[in-house]
């Protein structure tokens, strides 16, 4: 029981959304490397991706079991005013925790399943200019909650390529109290 002499509590919470996490480095290319702006397109029919919906901020987690509900589909999820540079000269490896540590933008997705990954596009703006690349492979992809699927991405010259993909418990960054009052 809580109460005035039992007034503390410890609950365990994990990520209820699946975190898209890019690591982008350089590799002859020499512009500044200022990233503005990303984002995933799923050009499947109905598309898979889930966003709040317009006007009703209806998406919802239910806690007993970590579906969603509410929300629309969309094709489309940006984020914008990034304003991150993109420093790394050389390939990060795939060491999960180096790789945390060099995240240079994410998207936040609700969990979903893409049941051909050739249909999955991200699009950088570097320095004002778009930069587009796909997924390959046809067989599934699955954007599971609470887990971190960084893209290990080379930008040379003209072109973006995905050197591997590393998926990893997204972990949490703060330990702590939380004081609720």
């Amino acid at each position: 029981d809580k109460n005035n002499a039992n007034a503390s509590v410890e609950l365990k919470l994990n990520h209820s959304l699946a975190q898209i996490a890019f690591v982008v480095w350089k590799d002859n290319f020499f512009c500044e490397g200022v990233m503005s702006q990303i984002a995933i397109t799923d050009n499947t029919i109905p598309s898979n991706l889930k966003i709040n919906k317009a006007g009703s901020n209806d998406l919802k987690m239910k806690l007993a079991d970590g579906t969603f509900t509410g929300g629309e589909t969309s094709s489309s999820i940006t984020v914008t005013n990034i304003g991150n540079t993109i420093n790394l000269t050389e390939n990060p490896g795939e060491t999960p925790n180096d790789l945390k540590t060099k995240v240079n933008a994410y998207i936040l997705l609700v969990p979903t399943v893409i049941t051909d990954k050739t249909k999955i596009q991200f699009t950088f703006k570097i320095d004002s200019k778009d930069y587009i690349v796909s997924l390959t492979g046809a067989t599934p992809i699955s954007f599971a909650q609470g887990n971190q699927y960084i893209f290990n991405v080379k930008l040379s010259g003209t072109a973006l390529s995905i050197t591997s993909v590393t998926v990893t418990e997204w972990t949490r960054n703060y330990v702590g109290p939380i004081v609720i009052q």
